[in-house]
């Protein structure tokens, strides 16, 4: 990016920040392509890449206060993009290792059960995460949805 498109670039954050959050669509037309081969790249499923496209534009939107002008503003971008990334990336590793505990202990189990599990999992993890503090929260949601 040049100078003159990293000044149109922060004049539009500007815009946005001051009340004109429809021009947030400029930003997401601009990078939507990019940042949904990278979560590609990173995730290896198209379906998760376009969910991670759509969450990494809210979070952008959500925190564009804290965007500073003296750093790249698609470097910023980028790296929300890697930390959802990698979180789900977390998030699949945790499910596979419950899987395969309730496999071992519960063999039984059919696929759509656990796909049930799994989705009541995600929707209780916020709450467990939040719960547990001091610890790392991936290994204390794992602990406790492992015991529980």
């Amino acid at each position: 990016m040049d100078h003159d498109q990293k000044k149109d670039m922060n004049a539009l954050i500007l815009e946005i920040k001051a009340g004109h959050t429809d021009q947030f669509e400029v930003i997401v037309k601009q990078y939507q392509q990019q940042i949904l081969i990278y979560c590609y790249h990173m995730l290896g499923n198209i379906q998760e890449a376009e969910d991670a496209k759509q969450d990494v534009f809210i979070k952008a939107y959500e925190q564009l206060h804290k965007y500073r002008e003296s750093i790249s503003f698609s470097g910023w971008l980028y790296k929300i993009a890697y930390h959802h990334c990698v979180n789900k990336l977390r998030r699949r590793k945790l499910l596979h290792h419950l899987h395969t505990i309730l496999l071992y202990e519960k063999p039984h189990h059919t696929e759509d059960h656990l796909n049930s599990i799994d989705m009541n999992f995600r929707q209780d993890e916020t709450l467990i995460y939040y719960e547990v503090k001091g610890t790392d929260p991936f290994l204390a949601t794992f602990f406790l949805v492992a015991r529980g």
